[in-house]
């Protein structure tokens, strides 16, 4: 399995071979979440500049158990670097994926 990529504040996970390529294809059930995502290997920081559509941006890592991790998926910079439109998944009404529109994080 090839690593992936994420950072630890406003993360990023590049997912091989292809853009939007699912990571839930290799695993088994129940899952990862933002923490064993990072602790088990299965993604490392990248910087913004290095983001490409299907990589994972979110707050993960330890200490983001619950509500206090969340992660998207990349789809294309807005404007500038400062926005940028991403896949997510979130509980509510709506479900599947929402395609929105993302502040980036600290620089």
């Amino acid at each position: 399995m090839n690593p992936h990529t994420v950072s630890t504040s406003s993360a990023s996970c590049r997912h091989l071979p292809t853009p939007y390529w699912p990571l839930g294809h290799v695993l088994s059930a129940p899952g990862l979440n933002t923490v064993s995502l990072v602790t088990g290997g299965y993604i490392q920081e990248i910087t913004p500049d290095e983001l490409l559509p299907g990589d994972l941006v979110g707050h993960c890592g330890l200490g983001t158990s619950g509500d206090a991790g969340h992660i998207v998926v990349f789809d294309r910079w807005d404007r500038a670097q400062v926005t940028y439109w991403a896949y997510e998944f979130h509980g509510g009404p709506q479900l599947g994926p929402e395609h929105s529109l993302q502040e980036r994080g600290p620089r």
